[in-house]
This record gives structure tokens, sequence and C-alpha cells, in this order.
């Protein structure tokens, strides 16, 4: 939301709606929806709107003008689980992808067995749950 920057000082967690608003430069940021359907399938604009809604909630004298819309591909599994293995016939090829949501939260673990698994040690996480299958 362009002009809205001023709402907030710092990204704001509203956890009983699931979503999350960020201060930007100029603009405020309002995220929190994941859609699960085919990388080319059209905007659902009652996604939108329940955005801009969960925001008024959330920061009742919010104007809102102009909205930016994006949607995007996030690397995610089926069973959300995250893949962290070598490419079985190509072993200088890594993958760590994946984990969807919880990705930030697990994103050391992932360093941990990458860094390992780089290195030639033996990972000090098993990376067997995450290899591919």
């Amino acid at each position: 939301m362009p002009g809205a920057s001023g709402t907030i000082s710092r990204p704001v967690t509203d956890a009983a709606l699931a979503f999350v608003a960020t201060p930007l430069d100029d603009e405020l940021r309002v995220v929190g929806i994941a859609e699960f359907d085919a990388p080319n399938a059209p905007r659902d604009a009652k996604q939108k709107r329940k955005l801009q809604d969960y925001a008024r909630t959330m920061l009742p004298d919010l104007s809102i003008g102009q909205v930016i819309d994006w949607m995007g591909v996030r690397p995610s599994t089926p069973d959300s689980l995250p893949i962290i293995a070598r490419h079985p016939r190509h072993a200088a090829i890594l993958f760590a992808t994946g984990p969807g949501h919880p990705g930030i939260s697990g994103a050391p673990m992932t360093a941990g067995i990458i860094s390992d698994l780089v290195a030639g040690r033996t990972p000090r996480i098993s990376s067997v749950p995450y290899r591919l299958r």
C-alpha cells in the first residue's frame, strides 16, 4: 500500500488472523495468505479484499488508497518437508529448498546440514528425512 508507510514502525503479526503488516520505505506491506494452486492460476480477488479487511481490523485508522497486489510461487513440497540433500546422480548439486512457511525457522538447521555436506562431513543432523525420494 503505497503512502501508508508511517502507519506502524515495525513488523506486526496478528496471530489470530494469521497475517503480517510490515512497514517499508514508502509503503505498508500486508501478507499472509497462502493459496495452493497451479503456478499460472489466476489471482483470487477475494484474497486481496480479505487482506485489506485484516489490515483495517489491525489498524483502524489506516487509510487505504492505492493497493498493489502481488502473488508469487513459493518453493514447497506436498508434505511441507524440506529437501536438503545431494542430487542422487550429480554430487556437486545440493538441494536446500521446499520447507514453505517454516523455512525461516528451519534455516539454521538447513545451513548446518548443507555446510557439512559441502565440507564432506557427516551432517551433524541426519539429512536422511530430507533426501530426495
